[in-house]
């Protein structure tokens, strides 16, 4: 894992096959943003990506140009390597969300009853951040011959 701190933020996962034998593997960069509150997020760069909602198992594609979180979400954005804007206009800020090596963008907030039941966080911790993930999951695993390595980048800024 590397990380570089510049006028980005880019956090790079490289993995190598060490080994004689193939193998696949995922992986997910799990960003957190710190919000004023999740009622003020707009979450732009999704529209018309299919993705898989964790939660309930099903299938959908984004059909609003800003995603808005008002329930607890786990979405799997899928075949997507589109930036993503993370904004906030209480805090007056736009994260510019980029990736490279990555074919799903995740989307979480847990809500209020399973962030309750998370340790490491504060019961109403849900309410004041969001992830937007670097992925590879789903249809999209890495698949690494002996010698082969792969980088899956989140590459982080503000939007001027």
């Amino acid at each position: 894992m590397s990380i570089t701190i510049g006028l980005t933020l880019t956090a790079t996962l490289k993995v190598t096959n060490t080994s004689a034998e193939a193998f696949d593997y995922t992986c997910a960069l799990h960003s957190y943003y710190n919000l004023s509150a999740i009622d003020n997020l707009h979450i732009e760069g999704l529209k018309n990506t299919s993705y898989f909602n964790q939660l309930n198992g099903e299938y959908g594609i984004q059909d609003e140009e800003i995603l808005q979180i008002n329930e607890p979400t786990t979405r799997h954005y899928l075949n997507t390597e589109s930036m993503v804007i993370v904004s906030d206009p209480i805090f007056r800020r736009r994260i510019r969300v980029e990736k490279s090596g990555s074919k799903v963008t995740t989307v979480w907030n847990p809500g209020a009853e399973t962030c309750a039941n998370i340790g490491d966080l504060p019961d109403d911790a849900w309410e004041t951040f969001v992830c937007v993930e670097a992925t590879n999951a789903f249809e999209y695993p890495i698949q690494l011959a002996p010698g082969e390595s792969f980088e899956t980048s989140a590459i982080i800024g503000l939007e001027e």
